[in-house]
Formats: structure tokens, C-alpha cells, sequence
């Protein structure tokens, strides 16, 4: 007896052959991207648990240093001591840039800079001091550590999720301001800005 060509389709849509192996290879890509993100995640998670570890570190540090009596603030040594701290603690893990460029020069171990014809701090195009990705600010009364780093995940450019750049610096009062500015070039190319800021009083 010969088939019809509805006695073929029917066969075919009840031919059940093969159905894990279509649904696997659908599936397959979405469970691969979902174990990428969770991967990716867990990793900037603790990327930002050790800024956090090491602001507070760094912070806690200067906080004991003792204060020079002519200058009333603390020594250049132990704020380079805190700013060593941090990049141990970051090592191979963040990016980590600075506001270097001609005509300005670090101010110490700060994270600020001074323009070498004027000996004063730098300022951007807004009036904010200039400021690399480790900020220590130390005072009589308590010690500002700030960190921004770059942080690889590359997902964000596959959902288009940064769109917006961080930019840190510091007001003329000491205070930390943080600005999200049109994304234009990336220190790396695909990834996250993350910030950390710890404050400690001083504990003599």
C-alpha cells in the first residue's frame, strides 16, 4: 500500500528520533554563557573583595602612623608603605592607571599631582584635582584611601552592559566625588570599573 503524503508527515512529526540531540545543541549555548557569567561574576566579586580588604588595610595602616608635628599630617614614607600594601594585595588582578602626563608631577605617594610650572595641584577640565587609581588622603583627625581599577569581564560587551566610564577625584574640601562619564576609550578592552573608598579615624 502506498503512502500518502499525509501518512509521511504524520510519520515524521511522531518520529520522536533525535529530539534530545536537537534540544541539546539548543541548549548548549545558553547553559555555556551562563557558566561564563557565573564564572566572570564570582571573579569581579573577588576582585572588589580584595580593593575592599586592601583600601581598609591601607587605611588602618596610615591611621597608626604618627603625625609629623611641622607638617601636621603624615610622612611621605608610610603613605608609600600604604600604597604598597594595596598593589601587593591587587597584583595581577586589576588595572590599574594614573594621571601622569607632561608638564605634572606625582605629589609624593598621594595619588595626586602637581603642575611643574605652578607647584600646585593638577586640575582637569572640571576644576577637580587630578587623581591616579589610588587616592590616600591622610589628615589629624582620619585617613580617605580610594581605589579604582579596571576589571576584565568580558560579557559586558556581549549584553552591552557598560556604556559609562568612572571617573574619581577629589574636591577642594578633601572629599571624594565620583563621575560617570560618557565611555570613549577603555585602559582595557572589555571589562568593569570598580570603586572602593574606605575612611578610618585616627587611632594614636
Amino acid at each position: 500500500m502506498l503512502k500518502t503524503p499525509f501518512d509521511r508527515l504524520r510519520t515524521f512529526l511522531g518520529d520522536a528520533r533525535g529530539a534530545i540531540t536537537v534540544e541539546f545543541v539548543v541548549t548548549l549555548p545558553i547553559l555555556l554563557a551562563a557558566l561564563g557569567f557565573a564564572e566572570q561574576y564570582g571573579n569581579a566579586m573577588r576582585v572588589r573583595n580584595s580593593m575592599d580588604v586592601a583600601a581598609r588595610d591601607a587605611a588602618r595602616f596610615i591611621s597608626r602612623a604618627p603625625i609629623n608635628e611641622n607638617t601636621r599630617t603624615v610622612d611621605d614614607q608610610f603613605i608609600c608603605t600604604a600604597r604598597q600594601i594595596i598593589t601587593l594585595r591587587l597584583a595581577g588582578r586589576v588595572t590599574l592607571s594614573d594621571g601622569s602626563g607632561d608638564g605634572r608631577s606625582a605629589a609624593g605617594c598621594t595619588g595626586l599631582y602637581t603642575d611643574d610650572s605652578t607647584g600646585e595641584l593638577s586640575t582637569g577640565l572640571d576644576g577637580e584635582f587630578l587623581s591616579d587609581s589610588i587616592l590616600i588622603l591622610p589628615s589629624e583627625t582620619e585617613t580617605i584611601v580610594a581605589i579604582v581599577a579596571a576589571v576584565e569581564f568580558p560579557f559586558v560587551n556581549l549584553i552591552g552592559f557598560r556604556e559609562k566610564d568612572v571617573s574619581f577625584s577629589v574636591t577642594a574640601g578633601g572629599a571624594a566625588r565620583i563621575d560617570y562619564i560618557d565611555l570613549v576609550v577603555r585602559d582595557i578592552p572589555e571589562g568593569i570599573a570598580m570603586t572602593a573608598i574606605e575612611t578610618w579615624p585616627r587611632t594614636d
